[in-house]
C-alpha cells in the first residue's frame, strides 16, 4: 500500500497537468509537498517493517540456541 499511494498520486498529478496544461511554478509547491509526505510515510513504514523483521529473526535465533 505504501508504494501504491505515491504512484497513484504521481499519475493523478500528471493527468491534471495534461488536462490543464503546465501550471505556474508556484502551483507546483502543493504537489511536491504532497509527494514528499507520501514518500516519507512510505519510508517510515519500510523502516518499521524491517525493524520488526529483524527483531523476529533475533528471537528465532535465540530459540535455536537453547
Amino acid at each position: 500500500m505504501g508504494a501504491i499511494f505515491p504512484a497513484a498520486y504521481i499519475i493523478f498529478v500528471t493527468w491534471c497537468f495534461i488536462m490543464k496544461g503546465l501550471p505556474h511554478h508556484t502551483e507546483w509547491i502543493p504537489f511536491i509537498l504532497g509527494l514528499i509526505i507520501l514518500l516519507g510515510e512510505w519510508a517510515s513504514g519500510r523502516d518499521a517493517y524491517q525493524k520488526k523483521q529483524q527483531k523476529e529473526i533475533e528471537r528465532m535465533k535465540g530459540k535455536d540456541l537453547r
